[in-house]
């Protein structure tokens, strides 16, 4: 899903009314006005200098975390680097339907009949 406008600066754009000085603001940050009240996607750079020539507060800076030097992943410490690292178990597979298992052996028979 595509990242739009954040809702403290939709509701601060709500505030302003319409778009303030229309004629004065460049096409772009009009542009950018209607895709926030529209819900439509917006980086957050866009959203940031949309806030600076309305003159109203930008949403705060994106905090981005550095990804684990063994996995790749986000997350805190480090995973593979301990000495008992977390080993992820995957569910077991289901016994296959009776139905499934005659269809199997059935197709088997036909294919071997054939040669």
């Amino acid at each position: 899903m595509a990242r739009t406008c954040t809702q403290s600066t939709i509701e601060k754009l709500d505030a302003l009314g319409w778009f303030p000085n229309f004629p004065a603001s460049p096409a772009w940050a009009v542009s950018a006005f209607w895709d926030a009240q529209h819900s439509r996607p917006m980086s957050y750079e866009r959203e940031r200098r949309m806030c600076l020539e309305l003159g109203i507060a930008p949403p705060p800076p994106m905090i981005y975390a550095p990804a684990c030097e063994d996995c790749g992943s986000v997350h805190t410490g480090r995973c593979n680097g301990i000495d008992n690292p977390v080993v992820i178990v995957k569910r077991q597979r289901p016994a296959k339907p009776a139905w499934v298992i005659e269809a199997t052996a059935n197709l088997a028979a036909l294919l071997e009949a054939r040669q």
